[in-house]
């Protein structure tokens, strides 16, 4: 389906009719396997979280990045390209709507929580060096910061916004 044609207030329109289409038709020409390759039911929420988001002009572009992935996964079966070339897909078309816009209505991904308490884990050695001559010194910041972390990651799980 092509939709470049559309000026914005039509693709914005046609947007979420457009992707259920394409959802569909790959629903259709692969198997559930395969389906759960491609994280087909996050997809789907995926979807329908952009085309209620406001204000939509913020937006277009993960919407466009988003109807880009499943015309490149209608055109071929899904079992048809390898993990890492699925992977890559994923990269360049979805993560960059959920680590953008969509981080503020509950969508994260899978590990954050490791990669920021390994970023944070720095200041709390140097403060424990430091500090723990004088009195028992205990992780604070990367201890909020993985518990904050999990527990939007639970929350998210719980919505299907865990990617």
């Amino acid at each position: 389906m092509e939709l470049d044609f559309c000026n914005d207030e039509e693709f914005d329109k046609r947007f979420l009719s457009a992707s259920k289409e394409l959802l569909s038709a790959i629903k259709q020409d692969n198997s559930t396997k395969s389906l759960e390759k491609i994280k087909f039911h996050k997809l789907d929420k995926l979807a329908e979280d952009l085309s209620i988001y406001s204000p939509v002009d913020d937006i277009r572009k993960e919407k466009k990045l988003l109807i880009e992935y499943l015309n490149t996964l209608n055109s071929n079966s899904i079992s048809s390209y390898s993990f890492r070339e699925l992977l890559e897909m994923e990269r360049d078309y979805i993560l960059p709507s959920i680590d953008g816009k969509l981080r503020e209505t509950g969508y994260t991904t899978n590990y954050v929580w490791f990669f920021a308490s390994l970023m944070i884990l720095p200041l709390d050695i140097l403060l424990a060096y430091f500090f723990g001559e004088y009195y028992f010194y205990i992780p604070f910041f990367t201890l909020y910061i993985a518990i904050s972390s999990l527990s939007d990651r639970r929350k998210a799980k719980r919505e299907r916004k865990l990617w």
